[in-house]
């Protein structure tokens, strides 16, 4: 290994060892309570030294978001082997409940992941190639979305308008919104519609599949 490789090789390691410190934070506080200083002593770095592998508290976090986006994929994924050769609507079916496992299991996730598809990525100055991650993130999944709702079409479940990237996108917009409620609005769901945050997860994604169905 050259001596530029293993340099590169123990920054991403540094770069690693931050985001994973963040995490904990991130699962204690929200984006806006936790603070930088917190998260290079988790990381057991001082201040300066976190700003030499990242530029900002935002660059972290989106960090964060990326690795939701593969622990979600990798969890569709494990669903989807599992069951096998399946049909349209049950593929949609474990689509929703790996979002539902998602929210469960990684919380930290979900809410990086809902807090950057509500912001204007542009803005942010996360860098072109941190962005382009993003983006093949996200045309991954709606590239999974769209071939669930192609085969719904073959199967005559869905219509045409729908079994195309702008299906996929609603799909997917609708998933984020159901997400962001559950996640931002627990006293309100509680209060005014009765339900508790995760039960409105779960009943508004059944009520999607019937729109399927």
């Amino acid at each position: 290994m050259g001596q530029l490789e293993r340099k590169f090789r123990e920054r991403k390691l540094k770069q690693q060892d931050v985001i994973d410190a963040a995490e904990r934070i991130f699962a204690q506080k929200d984006y806006a309570t936790a603070g930088i200083d917190e998260i290079a002593k988790e990381a057991e770095f001082s201040k300066k030294t976190l700003y030499v592998y990242f530029n900002s508290k935002e660059q972290i976090y989106f960090e964060i978001a990326l690795r939701g986006y593969r622990k979600f994929q990798a969890i569709l994924e494990k669903k989807m082997a599992t069951a096998g050769p399946t049909g349209s609507l049950e593929k949609l079916r474990l689509f929703f409940n790996s979002i539902v496992t998602l929210r469960n299991d990684f919380p930290v996730y979900l809410e990086a992941i809902i807090y950057y598809e509500g912001s204007t990525l542009e803005k942010l100055q996360l860098g072109e190639v941190v962005l382009q991650k993003y983006y093949q993130l996200n045309a991954e999944i709606l590239e999974l979305l769209k071939a669930i709702l192609v085969q719904g079409r073959a199967e005559g479940r869905f219509s045409a308008e729908m079994a195309n990237e702008q299906g996929a996108a609603f799909v997917w917009s609708c998933i984020v919104g159901i997400s962001t409620l559950d996640r931002t609005k627990e006293n309100y769901l509680r209060a005014a519609q009765h339900f508790t945050a995760g039960d409105f997860m779960l009943k508004s994604f059944e009520k999607m599949l019937l729109l399927f169905n």
